[in-house]
């Protein structure tokens, strides 16, 4: 009963998707018809499920974007004056991107700037970690759920000084019905170089967990 399940819903399958590529001038008729059967080549079918699968995908795409975010940092860097090392508190952190998203590839660009101010433990100091990075992601487009992973880098201003910076991202979006917006959930690790002021040293990483959404226009 199971193989005669399968074999109709191979049948079905079979029928269905080259009653498409007919009706679409992709074949001509009869062309894989054999006494009343489709005659398939074993890697036909996931070929063609494969392309038109990720040809719908890709084809909502493209063009230039504008994303902002909130989250929340568990900051692992430390600050260190006078023989002390202190470290950072837990804090929210916010980022703002423009971007543009590739046609047929699933590559997007963009230039982000992120904020975080976090309070130095056993004291009264803040300190906020303005960055500007150029960021790239690889996207997966799935039509639901799409994850990606990403990379930037870039410069974080640290008390008055400059200093290069990079990070990785990964994350998942998925589209928001009835408007061109897509909402998303992404990890990301950043680390930046010290930064050195008064003869206190500053130093940056965090793990960042953030909401975000994404304009498409």
């Amino acid at each position: 009963m199971q193989n005669s399940f399968f074999s109709q819903a191979k049948y079905l399958t079979e029928f269905y998707l080259f009653d498409f590529l007919e009706k679409s001038g992709l074949l001509c008729k009869g062309h894989f018809y054999f006494e009343g059967e489709w005659e398939m080549n074993k890697f036909l079918i996931p070929a063609l499920a494969v392309g038109l699968f990720f040809g719908s995908a890709l084809s909502a795409r493209a063009g230039m974007y504008v994303s902002a975010g909130i989250g929340y940092a568990k900051n692992k860097g430390d600050v260190k004056f006078s023989n002390v090392k202190e470290d950072y508190k837990s804090s929210s952190a916010y980022s703002i991107a423009l971007g543009y998203d590739l046609p047929v590839v699933p590559l997007r660009f963009e230039g982000e700037f992120f904020s975080n101010s976090a309070k130095v433990e056993h004291t009264k100091k803040h300190v906020r970690y303005n960055a500007l990075m150029g960021n790239a992601y690889l996207n997966l487009p799935f039509p639901i759920v799409s994850p990606y992973v990403g990379a930037g880098i870039g410069y974080v201003r640290l008390k008055g000084d400059n200093v290069s910076a990079w990070q990785g991202m990964v994350g998942v979006e998925t589209n928001i019905p009835l408007v061109p917006l897509k909402g998303g959930l992404e990890y990301r690790y950043i680390s930046s170089e010290e930064a050195k002021k008064s003869g206190v040293d500053y130093e940056y990483k965090t793990h960042v967990i953030m909401a975000k959404i994404r304009l498409e226009f």
